[in-house]
Formats: structure tokens, C-alpha cells, sequence
């Protein structure tokens, strides 16, 4: 397994971004609001666990995904995986 660091802030907003949330609507299904989710976004603000689990839930994204760990050489943290649906979850 490989493992490169990402901006979990930027991770967040990809997925967001592909669920076609705006910020309002996202921080919604969270029970924040946006300003927690622009800050988020933009690393100004921690993302604690429960927050973490919650956006995996709703974006149906693994958390070894959302906290951009793959397994093989040629990972790429800043690609925006499919749903884990599409592969038999």
C-alpha cells in the first residue's frame, strides 16, 4: 500500500463537488453550516472523526479513500474515486 499526504480539505470539497452539493447543501446533510464547510475546505478549520465518517457515509467513500490512502504504485490521492457501490460493496 502506498500512502501520500492530502489536503483532506480539498478531498472534501472534490466529493462534494461530484455529489453536486453546494456548500449549503452539504453542510446540511452534515448538521453544519457552510461557513464550517468552507472552512473545512480551505484548511482553516479541523476536521475531527465523527465529521470524517459522516462525509464517507454520504459520499459513499471508503475513509482509507477519503483520507487518500490506496493500495498499489501508481495512486493518485487527488483523484476522486467511484462509488464503492460499483465494485460489489
Amino acid at each position: 500500500m502506498s500512502y501520500k499526504p492530502v489536503h483532506i480539505g480539498q478531498k472534501i470539497k472534490a466529493l462534494r463537488e461530484a455529489n453536486g452539493d453546494s456548500q449549503a447543501d452539504f453542510a446540511r446533510k452534515l448538521g453544519l453550516n457552510r461557513g464550517t464547510i468552507a472552512k473545512m475546505e480551505g484548511g482553516d478549520q479541523r476536521v475531527y472523526w465523527d465529521i470524517m465518517v459522516d462525509i464517507a457515509t454520504i459520499c459513499d467513500v471508503s475513509l482509507d479513500d477519503l483520507a487518500g490512502k490506496k493500495s498499489g504504485v501508481n495512486s493518485n490521492p487527488n483523484i476522486v474515486t467511484a462509488p464503492a457501490a460499483q465494485y460489489g460493496k
